[in-house]
C-alpha cells in the first residue's frame, strides 16, 4: 500500500485515542470493554466511547456482525460474513460539516453492491452512506455519488474519510482527495444509521476496526490527515 507521508508522520505509533478533539462519536473495536457480546461472540452492542452514549445495537442475535476471532495489527476487530447484520444507532451527522472516518477492510470478490455505513430517512433519502457498487469503487454517497479510482480491494485495508459541508462533500481514501467538491443536496440523519448494511440488505463482507465522526466541526486539512494517520498507524496499515 503506497501512503502520503505527509500524512502517516503526523502522529506517534503508540497513540491509542484520535489525535483531534470534538469527535462526535467513536466507536473503537480493539477495546473489549466497547462491546457487549451475545451467542458465539455476536455483537449486541458496539459503545460509543465518544461521552455521547451513541451505541450501536442489534436485538436479533441472527442478524449481528461477530467480534472475538479476528484482528488486524493484533487489535481485535468486528466484522460480517455477507449476511444479513447490521448494527444501528444515532450516529449524529445533522450538522454541517460533518465527517466519517473509518479503518476497515473488504474480504470478499463478488460483485454484489455492499454498504459499509449509512444513514437514512424512512423516505430512502441516504447521507453520509460509505460503500462498495458492483463496480467495487470505494464510494460517498452524501446527495451525490462520489467514486475514488481505488478499489475495495479484498483483504487490502483502508483509511476512508467522508465530508459533507452542506452544499458538497468529500471523498478520501488512503490519505488522499481523489473526488472533491461534487455538489450534495441535503444533510445527514441523526435517527438511523446502520453499520454493516442499508438496514439490514447490501450487508458488508468484512471488517471495521474504528470509526470516528465529527458533527458541526470544521477539520482544518492538518486535522483530517492526523486523523488518517492515527488510524492507520494504530491499525498497522502504513
Amino acid at each position: 500500500m503506497t501512503l502520503d507521508p505527509e500524512y502517516v508522520a503526523q502522529a506517534p505509533q503508540a497513540e491509542d485515542r484520535p489525535p483531534v478533539p470534538g469527535f462526535s462519536g467513536w466507536w473503537d473495536a480493539s477495546d473489549p470493554d466497547s462491546i457487549q457480546g451475545g451467542i458465539g461472540n455476536s455483537v449486541a452492542e458496539w459503545r460509543d466511547k465518544s461521552g455521547f452514549a451513541r451505541h450501536l445495537t442489534q436485538t436479533t442475535d441472527a442478524n449481528r456482525p461477530w467480534t472475538g476471532s479476528w484482528n488486524q495489527n493484533g487489535r481485535n476487530v468486528v466484522w460480517t460474513t455477507g449476511k444479513a447484520s447490521a448494527l444501528r444507532g444515532p450516529v449524529p451527522l445533522t450538522g454541517v460539516p460533518w465527517y466519517v472516518f473509518l479503518a476497515a477492510a473488504n474480504t470478499a470478490s463478488d460483485a454484489v453492491q455492499r454498504t459499509l455505513m449509512s444513514g437514512f430517512y424512512s423516505a430512502g433519502n441516504e447521507w453520509g452512506r460509505v460503500y462498495r457498487p458492483g463496480s467495487n469503487a470505494i464510494s460517498l454517497y452524501a446527495g451525490a455519488v462520489l467514486s475514488s479510482p481505488q478499489l475495495w480491494a479484498r483483504d487490502r485495508p483502508r483509511v476512508v474519510m467522508g465530508m459533507f459541508n452542506g452544499a458538497s462533500s468529500e471523498l478520501r481514501v488512503d490519505g488522499r482527495t481523489f473526488t472533491p467538491g461534487s455538489v450534495a443536496g441535503g444533510g445527514g440523519n441523526s435517527v438511523d444509521q446502520s453499520l454493516f448494511g442499508l438496514g439490514l440488505s447490501e450487508s458488508w463482507f468484512g471488517w471495521v476496526g474504528e470509526m470516528i465522526t465529527y458533527d458541526a466541526r470544521t477539520l482544518t486539512t492538518s486535522e483530517v490527515q492526523r486523523t488518517e494517520s492515527y488510524l492507520t498507524r494504530k491499525w498497522g496499515l502504513s
